[in-house]
């Protein structure tokens, strides 16, 4: 429900003002229908139009892409080395995991970027892998 109408003369309320509003609306369109028409028909207006469906339509693929971008995470490492990618039998052992894996670093000054990666890594790899 899109109000919070708690009696019925609430409800009452509403509707009776919505029925007003759709009334005061049908009368102002059709005294000003013929100017409506040429207001439509326009060359601005059309233009304007056609800009309005491009830009929804361009929000909605870009929400399309968020959303399947987040359902299907990938992690690429575009290296020539591999360096921010795990070894081959490092991922194998991960997966093979049957048991959940704790890892836990005590690290001077509490925080140490490279280790909390290379920890994102093992989590990437395996849901059975957790750090602290």
């Amino acid at each position: 429900m899109l109000t919070r109408a708690a009696t019925a003369v609430d409800i009452l309320y509403i509707a009776a003002n919505g029925l007003l509003g759709l009334f005061a609306l049908i009368a102002y369109l059709s005294a000003g229908l013929e100017q409506l028409r040429t207001v439509v028909s326009e060359r601005s207006t059309k233009y304007g139009a056609n800009v309005l469906v491009a830009s929804i339509a361009f929000l909605a693929a870009l929400a399309l892409l968020n959303y399947l971008s987040i359902r299907h995470h990938r992690r690429f490492d575009l290296t020539e080395q591999g360096v921010f990618s795990l070894s081959p039998q490092s991922t194998s052992v991960v997966k093979a995991l049957q048991e959940d894996l704790h890892l836990q670093a005590f690290v001077e000054g509490g925080v140490n970027p490279e280790l909390r990666d290379l920890f994102e890594s093992y989590t990437y790899a395996s849901n059975k892998v957790k750090y602290s």
